[in-house]
């Protein structure tokens, strides 16, 4: 009797645990399709990974972030910068092939607006959770080397990576434009309650 008992309260812990984990795993998936509605990522792909190629990567990063910085200053909203994003692609290519020439490097340059998976990534105090965004995809001859991406819009594009903090004025923006909760889940507030409750969740699995 005690062993069925027993089973029967292990049942509904695994079974609690289930669905906790479920819920939080379908809320962290919103949170991120609405956080990812509302950026546009900037994603470079180097031809190699050898040391000159990573630099002469660097270097277009620097170019083409001066150049969108400029142009997407005063836009409002993603769809808005996306447009003008595309708009643009051609002169992100010269832009891009003007360094490649300066360079030395006779590789094609391929500048598009994409869907792409990108890691979590945190700058200072705010986590952007890993996922699929709209990103400015800038291939560099065969693009096979480590890539390289920032946040374009708000612009999060950090030059020196020891340096990442968020401005509150960005934060301003960033608030404007997410829901509470999207926004909490931001500066990793929202989303520190959703693991702990994994945490949980997987005691009893």
């Amino acid at each position: 009797m005690k062993l069925r008992y027993f089973s029967f309260l292990a049942g509904c812990f695994i079974l609690f645990a289930i669905v906790i984990w479920g819920e939080g795993e379908l809320r962290q998936k919103k949170l991120q399709e609405g956080i990812a509605g509302e950026i546009i990522r900037f994603h470079i792909l180097a031809n190699s990974d050898s040391e000159e190629d990573q630099a002469v990567k660097l270097e277009v990063r620097n170019e083409i972030s001066a150049y969108m910085k400029e142009l997407l200053d005063n836009v409002e909203g993603r769809n808005e910068a996306e447009t003008v994003i595309k708009e643009h692609l051609p002169e992100i290519c010269r832009k891009a092939g003007r360094v490649l020439k300066k360079e030395n490097k006779n590789w094609p340059v391929k500048a598009e607006i994409s869907t792409d998976s990108f890691p979590e990534r945190i700058y200072g105090d705010c986590r952007f959770p890993a996922g699929k965004y709209r990103a400015l995809r800038i291939t560099l001859g065969e693009g096979k080397g480590h890539n390289w991406w920032c946040v374009m819009y708000p612009n999060l594009c950090f030059m020196d990576e020891s340096c990442r903090i968020v401005s509150s004025e960005t934060k301003e923006e960033l608030k404007k434009m997410l829901t509470e909760d999207e926004y909490q889940c931001i500066l990793r507030e929202d989303c520190k309650k959703l693991r702990f409750r994994f945490r949980l969740a997987e005691l009893f699995l």
